[in-house]
Parts: C-alpha cells; structure tokens; sequence
C-alpha cells in the first residue's frame, strides 16, 4: 500500500509518501485554490491508497488554532477526494524537520520533512 503524508500549513503542504515502510521526501506544494486537485494529481500518478496528514495536538488538550485548521483540513481531503484520510499527531515534527534540514536555508525543505516524520510515525505504529 503506497501512502502519501502531509504537513498542512497556510502557505505550504510538505509532502512524503511511503516507500514500503519507510516515508521519504516527496515535495512542497502551495496551499491556494487549486490544491485538492494537486493533491488528486498525485495521488492517482503515484496509486496512492491512503492519506495521512500530521495534526499538532498540544500538550494541554485545548484546542490550538492550527490544530483546528489541520482537522478541517483532514475533513475537506476526505469530502473532495475518494481516499481513506486519517490525522497523525505532529507534535514537534516541525522542530524536527528543521533540525534535519541543518545545511538548508530556513524552510527549504522543512515542510516536506515533516510530512515524511508525520507519516514514519504512522507506518511505525501500523506496519
């Protein structure tokens, strides 16, 4: 099953998919009007058969604006596209993504790291 990975942000979803049971980097797209039909694009280029998209639940339990935003997001993906979507915690892949990309400019590849540790973490716990 080949699974595609996003880390949802405002301007830019990084984008992974899985290459048996590892994630690896895949590209950065622009969250504008078009988007779901990119994301439809490569799904079917790549026989995508699952989503997963990285939701930062905090630490406290309330409800952070981005955290809303993502599960809206994970709610539209599932009403435009015929692909089971499920939501990942992300907590602290952005962190992480940036320090993994040590040797890039700033945010060069962060979102597309991300998305490739947000799906890692969900094939670990399911393969």
């Amino acid at each position: 099953m080949t699974i595609l990975g996003l880390d949802y942000g405002e301007k830019k979803i990084g984008v992974a998919k899985s290459a048996g049971s590892l994630a690896v980097t895949f590209c950065i797209i622009q969250n504008d009007k078009v988007l779901f039909q990119k994301i439809k694009e490569i799904c079917e280029q790549q026989n995508i058969e699952k989503i997963v998209v990285g939701v930062p639940y905090p630490h406290s339990g309330n409800a952070s604006d981005q955290q809303k935003k993502s599960e809206q997001f994970v709610k539209d993906l599932k009403q435009e596209l015929s692909i089971d979507v499920v939501a990942e915690d992300e907590r602290m892949s952005s962190q992480m993504a940036q320090k993994l990309g040590v040797g890039l400019k700033r945010g060069e590849e962060d979102d597309a790291i991300a998305a490739m540790l947000v799906l890692q973490s969900y094939l670990d716990k399911h393969t």
